[in-house]
């Protein structure tokens, strides 16, 4: 069926192409005819001039319709080509019919040429379809040109460059059919190709079966003359393990000698650390035992910036204004250690006090300790907002976090163990908020009284995951917050 398609096809490319040709003369004669009874017109009414410009429009008119049967030619010569093409796209249809079940995509791509084919025809009945409307604009323009003899040499520029542009389609439609055609021919070239390769798949399938029979053959010689050779080899190989036994007791012995240097130098490396940190917490004492800082808390939403008394802030000095008063007696000037401003974050406030959370693990008593008025900042500072995330944790979760961390990076050298212990002050009453003995809770306040509370068990490092180390942090959350209430954490450490 697929052959049968493929003749009809050439023969109505053929058929058409007569049609053409047909129109083309008629038109011819009709043009002639029409120009006859032009001239004798312009004659009447033109001077010499007119009738020089009327014999290069005709001069004109027959090289257009010279290149017009040359394009019909071409479309002649490149059906018979098509035509011999066809006959060898059958021929290469039957061969593939003889092929196996294997090349049935081969005939699903033969289908798909021949459905290229008609697209092309298509194509080519859309370029005849071109030509004759081109024909057709010359004769308009030629009639156009009769008829307008005022604007003789405007419509002279005008033709000239629609001639031109029929010149560029003409050239255009004959790059496309010659793109078409070796398109066609790329496509047979594929089909050919394909047919091959099934050939060659074929055929190489063949060596590959014949190729692992032989593989196994020789794998069985292979396996039977290594296992000759194993048992062969078996005395020669319980010889070698007795000298690598010796071998391996020299060694042992060897090692034992390198192993006295390196335990003298662990010995230097306590000591060059136990310097490190003296040198650390001297720097610290050099700096000052005891800091100040004064943290500005940011306006909160609804208040006005004109409500603020602060009239500079600096790197460590702060003015403040008294609106009841006037003059130099109106401001005030406090100097700190260091100032944060309203924009300063939890990570940079926790930066400058970061250095007395490493003098703990060194022996040394460290005191945090924040003051303010009611409203002023200090639980956002010491613990962050309800459900804060890793940016806004406070300072108490941190000193813990970094607690951990610095005691996991010297556990190679020293095994900390570190206690908590929480106390609670509210209503003048003292609560051990970590104590598991649920009866004794309450206590009446003394001044001294903090240290007689029962303190917290000690942590075991190695018992504590990492990604829970802040797991304490987490039961300071469900505490209450009051203007009342007070909060102490003690931290003690003490290495093993």
């Amino acid at each position: 069926m697929q052959n049968e398609n493929i003749i009809k096809e050439e023969k109505n490319a053929h058929d058409h192409s007569k049609p053409i040709e047909k129109i083309v003369k008629e038109e011819k004669k009709q043009n002639g005819s029409m120009q006859v009874e032009n001239t004798k017109v312009e004659e009447k009414n033109t001077n010499d001039t007119i009738h020089a410009e009327k014999k290069k429009e005709e001069q004109n008119k027959k090289e257009i319709d010279k290149e017009v049967m040359r394009l019909i030619k071409e479309v002649e010569d490149k059906n018979t080509e098509k035509k011999e093409l066809d006959k060898e796209v059958i021929r290469l249809i039957k061969e593939v019919k003889d092929k196996n079940v294997e090349n049935k995509k081969i005939d699903k791509e033969v289908i798909r040429l021949t459905k290229e084919v008609e697209d092309i025809n298509s194509e080519k009945k859309k370029i005849d379809k071109d030509v004759i409307r081109l024909t057709k604009e010359v004769e308009d323009k030629s009639m156009e040109i009769s008829t307008l003899k005022q604007e003789v040499e405007t419509m002279q520029k005008k033709y000239e460059v629609q001639c031109s542009k029929l010149e560029e389609k003409t050239k255009d439609a004959k790059g496309e059919l010659n793109q078409k055609s070796q398109e066609y021919e790329l496509l047979l070239e594929k089909l050919r190709d394909k047919v091959k390769e099934s050939e060659a798949i074929n055929e190489a399938k063949y060596q590959k079966w014949n190729m692992k029979h032989n593989l196994m053959q020789n794998a069985m010689n292979f396996q039977f003359n290594s296992i000759k050779q194993l048992k062969l080899s078996w005395e020669t190989i319980k010889k070698d393990i007795m000298k690598e036994q010796m071998i391996y007791s020299e060694e042992c012995n060897r090692l034992g000698v390198n192993l006295k240097p390196l335990v003298h130098a662990s010995e230097n490396y306590r000591t060059i650390l136990a310097e490190n940190r003296k040198l650390f917490n001297e720097l610290q004492e050099l700096k000052g035992n005891i800091r100040v800082y004064c943290r500005i808390r940011p306006f909160l939403p609804g208040q006005k910036e004109k409500q603020t008394i602060v009239e500079r802030i600096g790197e460590s000095d702060l003015v403040v204004a008294n609106p009841s008063k006037q003059g130099k007696e109106a401001l005030k000037t406090f100097k700190f250690n260091k100032i944060f401003g309203p924009s300063s974050t939890q990570v940079e406030v926790y930066n400058d006090i970061q250095a007395f959370i490493r003098s703990v693990l060194d022996g040394y008593n460290v005191c945090i300790f924040a003051y303010g008025q009611t409203g002023s900042g200090k639980t956002y500072t010491m613990s962050g907002p309800n459900g804060a995330s890793n940016e806004n944790l406070g300072v108490n979760y941190r000193a813990l976090n970094d607690l951990f961390n610095i005691s996991s990076s010297r556990q190679s050298s020293i095994v900390y163990e570190i206690g908590v212990q929480i106390i609670e002050i509210y209503n003048e009453q003292v609560r051990d908020l970590l104590s598991t003995d649920t009866s004794v809770k309450k206590y009446p306040f003394f001044s001294s009284y903090i240290w007689f509370i029962m303190c917290m068990g000690f942590l075991q490092l190695e018992n504590i995951p990492h990604s829970h180390s802040r797991d304490i942090g987490g039961r300071l959350i469900k505490i209450r917050r009051s203007k009342k209430m007070h909060i102490v954490i003690f931290i003690n450490t003490r290495n093993l």
